[in-house]
């Protein structure tokens, strides 16, 4: 571009990369967009694979899907940090992007199956117990809820242990 001067070359070449431009966004949104194609097989599949995580542990509310989208608008962020301020380490930011939600969800279930365990011990001790003296299941299982209930009072109001 000439200084000052605006020729038909430079038109021609601006209007060229605005419409290359165009078609690579079109491109992208046809493969992205349709069903049947990787791209949004594998997002469903990850999707779906997060849902059953949370669901697992009766989690319902935030969904997979907005889990995935949090990931690759931190993964932009983490992307355009690394442009702007020339990170050093910016490939340790987008790993943890990518793999840090599923391995917290993990961890999340299993700090929850321990607390069931702990608490399945002595459900399982008190019920034995109350089948002992009763004879009848549902008596035995609300003596044990009320032993359950108590417990879980004085609990609630003494310091915690840890």
């Amino acid at each position: 571009m000439t200084k000052g001067h605006w020729t038909l070359t430079d038109t021609l070449r601006w209007s060229s990369l605005g419409a290359l431009t165009f078609a690579i966004f079109l491109g992208t949104l046809q493969i992205v967009s349709d069903e049947t194609g990787l791209p949004y097989r594998y997002w469903s599949r990850y999707t779906a694979m997060l849902d059953g995580k949370l669901r697992s542990m009766f989690i319902f509310m935030p969904n997979g899907r907005l889990i995935a989208i949090g990931q690759l608008a931190a993964m932009f962020l983490v992307f355009a940090g690394y442009l702007t301020f020339d990170l050093p380490f910016w490939w340790i930011g987008m790993a943890l992007c990518m793999f840090g939600p599923a391995a917290w969800i993990e961890r999340m279930r299993r700090e929850r199956i321990v607390l069931i365990e702990d608490q399945l011990d002595n459900f399982i001790l008190a019920l034995a117990n109350a089948l002992k003296t009763t004879p009848s299941i549902g008596s035995a299982f609300n003596s044990v809820v009320l032993v359950i209930e108590i417990r879980s009072a004085k609990r609630s109001i003494s310091p915690s242990r840890r």
